[in-house]
């Protein structure tokens, strides 16, 4: 009994923490723990009140039903699953077009967008997969067209950052814009910079799109309304060590 509550009764329990696990109805203790942690870190970072993310691991969200349950300062953006998706220990896991839904509107000057997933397939026409997806209305992506992609650009504009994949491996993009231009990486490795930056203001209607490629696994997507690059490391961390805990990150 004594070391049951050691494991759920944290020194210091986070009020943003505990309303985000109420809401989702979270009872795995070890999720609990890393949501907790995650917040506080991130407050520590002093990103939380820029930040809305889905965590998205069954035991870290709702884990059934199709409502994707939010979390962050930014403000409460939940999300739906279409398209049979289904949930997992490991993530979301999205079926061939489909797409987790959210209308998330967002700053002018400066951004981040963040993801984890599996990859499922390192290169091959038809195997894009979007993060924060705007179809053409204009949301900031690096050297894209309005959208986020992860492995592979269906035409010279999408930075493809598939080299160096492995199938079936976890891996941890960031983009980041601001005044000083745009960077994105794959986990802790700089993979391009630009000096200019597309537009990076307006809203989002599509967390998550699967595109043609079945089966995606998605444990993780976070918008910042923050220029967060100088903080990569930390975010990192922060995820791999938290909400990514056992995910097999590098």
């Amino acid at each position: 009994m004594a070391l049951y509550r050691r494991q759920i009764i944290k020194p210091t329990a986070d009020i943003d923490a505990v309303a985000y696990i109420g809401r989702a109805g979270i009872t795995n203790v070890v999720a609990q723990n890393a949501i907790n942690d995650f917040v506080l870190g991130m407050k520590t970072l002093n990103l939380y009140n820029n930040m809305v993310c889905w965590p998205l691991r069954s035991t870290q969200n709702k884990g059934s039903g199709t409502t994707a349950y939010s979390l962050g300062g930014y403000g409460t953006y939940n999300g739906t699953l279409t398209g049979s998706s289904s949930w997992s220990e490991s993530g979301a896991v999205l079926p061939a077009n489909a797409t987790i839904t959210a209308t998330v509107s967002y700053g002018t000057t400066s951004g981040t967008l963040i993801g984890v997933r599996q990859a499922n397939s390192v290169s091959g026409a038809g195997k894009d997969y979007g993060l924060l997806k705007n179809g053409t209305s204009g949301f900031w992506a690096p050297y894209g067209d309005s959208n986020f992609y992860f492995d592979y650009p269906e035409s010279t504009n999408r930075l493809n950052i598939s080299a160096g994949i492995t199938e079936g491996v976890m891996f941890f993009v960031a983009g980041y814009a601001g005044a000083s231009g745009s960077k994105i990486y794959r986990n802790t490795t700089l993979l391009a910079s630009n000096a200019t930056v597309a537009n990076i203001s307006g809203s989002t209607s599509s967390i998550i799109s699967s595109g043609s490629a079945a089966s995606q696994v998605t444990p993780f997507a976070m918008l910042l309304n923050a220029d967060a690059s100088a903080n990569h490391s930390n975010i990192y961390t922060l995820y791999k060590t938290t909400l990514g805990a056992g995910l097999g990150l590098p």
